[in-house]
């Protein structure tokens, strides 16, 4: 459960809202911030995590980064990518699965607002994040 939670506690450092972004599509990474995040194990009501609950401190633009160029996705609370496995779109929705050793997640996106919902699950329980993506700002500094 280590696994998972080092990948859930991407969505806990604010649950502060953001404005939903425009439409998103799959030409260029996206930034997606949790706005909602729920802990769920078995035979147990899912427990909402908040700020006040986070280990995490500070207020971040974003979480975590899918990159469908790369078929990778990378939290800013995570040093190693995870990788993509299986990317899809719809005429209303991007889907996106990945698989890191015993963790398994999957994240749907609605392609005219980037709106989410991502699961993270293991054996032992699942995390579930809902929240807004935009298309990531270029990390390129402007040339004078």
């Amino acid at each position: 459960m280590h696994l998972l939670r080092s990948l859930a506690v991407l969505s806990t450092a604010t649950m502060a809202g953001v404005a939903m972004a425009g439409p998103v599509d799959d030409s260029a990474p996206l930034a997606c911030k949790a706005t909602q995040t729920h802990d769920c194990l078995p035979g147990k009501a899912c427990k909402a995590l908040d700020a006040a609950t986070s280990p995490i401190e500070g207020n971040k633009d974003y979480h975590f980064i899918i990159d469908f160029k790369n078929m990778s996705a990378r939290s800013i609370y995570r040093e190693s990518a995870l990788p993509i496995t299986n990317a899809n779109k719809t005429e209303d929705r991007l889907v996106v699965q990945g698989i890191d050793k015993s963790v398994a997640w999957s994240a749907v996106i609605k392609r005219s607002n980037g709106a989410f919902t991502l699961t993270v699950a293991d054996r032992d329980g699942a995390y579930i994040l809902f929240g807004e993506c935009a298309a990531k700002a270029s990390d390129k500094k402007a040339k004078s």
